[in-house]
């Protein structure tokens, strides 16, 4: 199998489940904030023409940063007001504040859900890993 075409499916791989990521935040969060609707709507249309964007992003501003914190299950670090604060000064990352909206709606939403948009954090980290690190 060629390169390039393992980098297609890792590439494939991942923007499905970003996509599933956020669709269930959409669905068990945040079906009624209009600006994650936005957010959302924008992540179609840059689904279809330019998908490593996605990947590229990810990698630089959560699997960079925080890869050991979320490999080593800290959701502890991962849902603090330290990281809340970086993101927020440091980086435009969209995303990350959807993420954190998990934190918000920790105590009222049910484990399975928290716990099924962590393992999606944790994979599409993993993915993005992979992609940038294996030659």
């Amino acid at each position: 199998m060629s390169n390039d075409f393992q980098k297609k499916q890792i590439v494939k791989a991942f923007v499905d489940i970003y996509f599933d990521l956020l669709s269930t935040i959409k669905e068990q969060l945040e079906n009624k904030n209009a600006e994650f609707n936005k957010f959302y709507a924008k992540n179609f249309v840059l689904k279809k023409t330019n998908i490593k964007l996605f990947i590229k992003t990810w990698y630089e501003y959560i699997t960079k940063q925080y890869y050991h914190y979320i490999m080593d299950n800290n959701v502890n670090y991962f849902f603090s007001d330290e990281l809340q604060g970086k993101l927020s000064q440091e980086f435009d990352v969209s995303v990350m504040k959807y993420i954190l909206l998990v934190k918000e709606k920790y105590n009222s939403v049910s484990n399975s859900i928290v716990e099924s948009i962590l393992a999606k954090i944790k994979l599409l980290t993993q993915i993005s890993y992979q992609y940038f690190n294996t030659k």
